[in-house]
């Protein structure tokens, strides 16, 4: 056989033509200071969102909503590649995030919502929502890195079923900023904290039982009183690329070629012999 030949039919069984993986970014720098949200994102509470210039960098900052507390999420609407109005499933994302306010911040929880089927955190009865939200609390007895299934409100009693839970040696600090990391691949959701170089994990969580779905993905923070906020840059979420339906059938194509030429390959060796 002859080497060319070889080698198309081994290219052509190793063809898989996968979809180029979809990375959406977003620095929140785009909109000016005094705004909400830049296009193709969507805040719950517009009253409890704005874009703020700190220390010279432009961040989105989620903060309490009303007088009465509550709380804000922000989600990703847009459509790009393989993600239709901000829907998908698996993915790998990162976000820096800066703690605002002065301690103690109770319960304040924030982080990632994600699988989420619809974009209302508090719909009526909370009936209308589900989804996955991954977080931390920053201070207190309560202080650590959370998994949660279905939140529905804004204190301890309301973040939904807890389904993983890793406690922090110490406080985090005020005003400073931290990397915070989630991976969800299939039923696998794995979430950690780091130091904004990177160097160190502070924390780190994984579950292995997750539900297979698509959803929003969005971030959030759940504010019990007048000094909690989040701010948060440089998102970045690269969503899992897929096999096309076009590459699948040029895989099959390919192998039964490989097929072919190994069988005319050992006919012609045996009648040679």
């Amino acid at each position: 056989m002859k080497a060319s030949t070889l080698a198309l039919a081994l290219g052509l069984a190793g063809l898989t033509q996968l979809s180029a993986a979809t990375v959406i970014t977003e620095s929140f720098s785009t909109a000016g200071p005094g705004s909400t949200v830049p296009v193709d994102w969507y805040a719950t509470h517009s009253a409890g969102t704005e874009i703020v210039s700190l220390a010279g960098t432009n961040y989105l900052r989620i903060l309490r909503n009303s007088p009465a507390g509550g709380s804000s999420a922000v989600y990703y609407t847009g459509s790009q590649g393989e993600v239709s109005n901000g829907w998908f499933s698996d993915f790998d994302a990162s976000v820096i995030l800066r703690m605002g306010g002065n301690t103690p911040q109770n319960q304040t929880l924030r982080g990632f919502v994600f699988r989420t089927q619809t974009m209302d955190r508090e719909a009526s009865g909370s009936a209308e929502f589900w989804g996955y939200s991954a977080g931390f609390i920053g201070y207190g007895e309560d202080r650590g890195l959370y998994l949660h299934l279905n939140p529905t409100g804004v204190s301890s009693s309301t973040y939904g079923t807890q389904l993983a839970f890793i406690a922090f040696d110490q406080d985090l600090v005020v005003n400073t900023q931290y990397s915070l990391r989630i991976s969800a691949e299939g039923k696998e959701i794995a979430v950690s904290l780091w130091t904004l170089d990177g160097s160190t994990e502070i924390a780190s969580i994984s579950y292995s039982d997750a539900v297979e779905t698509g959803g929003y993905f969005g971030l959030r923070s759940a504010n019990i009183n007048s000094v909690s906020n989040t701010s948060f840059r440089d998102l970045v979420i690269e969503v899992h690329a897929i096999p096309e339906p076009a590459g699948l059938g040029l895989t099959a194509v390919g192998a039964l070629s490989l097929f072919a030429v190994c069988r005319r390959y050992r006919k012609g060796a045996k009648q040679a012999a």
